[in-house]
């Protein structure tokens, strides 16, 4: 079943910065993410692949969010 990210920012009471309406399928993480996931990034550990990610959106806080050109949902613990 598939999502928009509009629908899961709902769900979690994030915000949407970017196309809200990209469909959501799969959850993968950062570095293996491709079209159709969504996946998180909670740390600047890993912050260096929102710039290569190939995932269709990303969780961040708002700290991270202009690191990436990708839609991103935006909340205070992305982890959770």
């Amino acid at each position: 079943m598939a999502y928009s990210l509009t629908q899961l920012a709902e769900q979690v009471g994030g915000t949407v910065i970017g196309n809200g309406d990209c469909e959501i399928s799969h959850v993968a993480s950062i570095e293996k993410a491709g079209e159709g996931d969504i996946s998180f990034v909670y740390s600047a550990k890993f912050a260096k692949y929102l710039e290569s990610t190939r995932a269709s959106a990303v969780i961040v806080t708002a700290e991270l969010a202009e690191k990436t050109q990708v839609p991103v949902l935006v909340c205070d613990n992305p982890r959770a």
